[in-house]
């Protein structure tokens, strides 16, 4: 497929996709809450591209499953001619290791490499200013090895974005990392066992399920909005 830019890929965002932009470009901290289907990537590009312009951020870093971080990502700067170098970075530990070296506008890891990117402390030392994580829901469980090293690297992120068309895909529970990587628990609370304790209650045998309380899926999509 010819990804080359012609006169006729030039972006013009809907305008839902304008909204979006602007979200995106008055918050550090945001999310991308819609459909697949209704333009994220190019959405966030388009943000990206216009704060880099500005002098506001200079690189950033995407996070994503595998497929997106090799199909998605660089084939949409390509298809629209956009002025942004953009490398996945994949392969073994030192390929890994000389792609993150390299100057980009934009690096992209996928999930299953953020433990070992957390390691590399020379990589994350200033060199993004924005995070991007595409299909935040794959970070649902708080508990496990790649959350517990994301959010080791938050702080390091002047901006963040998270984008999903699948906010809580099996329960309300699943939004908390999300909304944290956004805040760092401002809104929902620094540690899921205090999620837990405002707005729901064990269930199940040993209580180790838990259900929301009434009223709460209110309560916690009034503080998210």
């Amino acid at each position: 497929m010819n990804l080359k830019s012609t006169e006729k890929n030039i972006f013009k965002p809907h305008d839902y996709q304008r909204v979006g932009i602007k979200f995106l470009l008055e918050r550090p901290a945001a999310g991308l809450l819609l459909a697949p289907g209704l333009g994220k990537t190019m959405i966030t590009l388009e943000a990206f591209r216009i704060l880099k312009e500005k002098g506001i951020v200079s690189s950033a870093l995407v996070v994503t499953k595998k497929r997106i971080m090799l199909n998605v990502w660089r084939q949409e700067v390509a298809k629209w001619g956009l002025d942004l170098k953009v490398i996945a970075v994949a392969g073994n530990p030192k390929k890994r290791l000389q792609l993150l070296e390299k100057e980009a506008d934009i690096h992209i890891i996928n999930f299953e490499n953020v433990a070992w990117l957390s390691q590399q402390s020379k990589a994350l030392s200033e060199q993004w200013q924005m995070l991007i994580v595409d299909e935040s829901s794959k970070f649902k469980n708080w508990g496990a090895k790649r959350s517990k090293a994301f959010k080791k690297m938050l702080p390091s992120f002047d901006r963040r974005v998270i984008l999903t068309g699948s906010f809580s895909p099996r329960s309300v529970e699943d939004i908390f990392m999300q909304v944290y990587i956004l805040d760092m628990g401002e809104t929902l609370g620094r540690f899921i066992t205090q999620f837990r304790n405002n707005y729901m209650y064990p269930t199940g045998f040993g209580g180790y399920t838990y259900e929301l309380r009434d009223g709460a899926e209110a309560a916690i999509l009034e503080k998210i909005k």
